[in-house]
């Protein structure tokens, strides 16, 4: 009899053992998933601190600033309540959050959008505008932002970025022929030239920019070739050659301001 009790005992021991084991090893389970999910969300707003930080610079549009500055707070929200109890830093970078939100109409009322001129900045802006597409599109998949909003939002930040690039090859060119590298420098001119060509991306100031960087590009030769055969070769006439008293260098550096100019204009400017 005793030997039959001490058995179920043993057995009953065993069993919440094995319990205990499977339950602490769940917990140890959920524990891991939520520091992994938490870790996940840290790194998803860390780099929408960074895409905001790209279109106050790059693009300074308020519709897509406010929804994105929304989705961040909606984001924090979220973290906190995954991770239960909510520590003075947590509220502090939702209080930053909902303070930037409420003061960006006066962060936007003297805002002027900056270009990339050098390649390391030009290669910054393209990844975190290729990241912002990504999250607008995330964005929609949320209800956040509607199916116009996305395309006209990633219309604008790919227009951006064509013309960025092209304004960089421009004034890298611009800076090469003032180091009297005319070959370079014309490199430079018809590379920039081409990504306007070849471009899928329609904009206004598209067919301007290509007469603009022709005229460089003739600025660049004309003094060592046959300005007739190279205004058939442009497309151009000579109602696009320097104006009288002007040189083919003061044409380029003209020219290549004005470019800027459109580079950093859009329809919504």
């Amino acid at each position: 009899m005793w030997f039959f009790i001490l058995t179920v005992i043993l057995v009953s021991i065993m069993v919440v053992a094995v319990w205990l084991g499977r339950r602490a090893t769940e917990k140890q389970r959920e524990e891991l998933e939520l520091r992994q999910r938490a870790r996940q969300m840290r790194q998803r707003l860390d780099e929408i601190d960074d895409i905001i930080s790209a279109l106050l610079k790059y693009d300074g549009d308020r519709a897509l600033l406010e929804s994105v500055a929304e989705f961040r707070i909606r984001q924090i929200e979220k973290r906190n309540t995954l991770m239960g109890a909510v520590d003075q830093e947590a509220q502090a970078e939702l209080a930053a959050a909902q303070s930037f939100l409420k003061s960006l109409p006066d962060l936007l009322q003297n805002h002027k959008r900056a270009l990339p001129e050098e390649e390391h900045d030009l290669n910054y802006m393209k990844k975190l505008i290729f990241k912002g597409i990504k999250l607008i599109k995330l964005m929609q998949t949320q209800g956040q932002v509607s199916d116009i909003e996305v395309r006209d939002h990633a219309q604008r930040l790919r227009e951006r970025m064509v013309k960025a690039e092209v304004n960089a090859y421009i004034q890298h060119g611009r800076t090469l022929l003032k180091e009297e590298d005319r070959i370079n420098a014309a490199a430079y001119f018809k590379h920039a030239k081409e990504i306007l060509v070849a471009t899928n991306i329609r904009f206004p100031e598209r067919t301007a920019m290509i007469k603009r960087i022709s005229k460089m590009i003739w600025g660049v030769y004309s003094t060592q070739e046959d300005e007739e055969e190279l205004d058939r070769e442009l497309g151009l006439t000579a109602e696009d050659h320097p104006d009288e008293g002007q040189t083919a260098e003061e044409m380029i550096e003209q020219e290549s301001d004005l470019l800027r100019d459109d580079a950093g204009r859009t329809e919504s400017s």
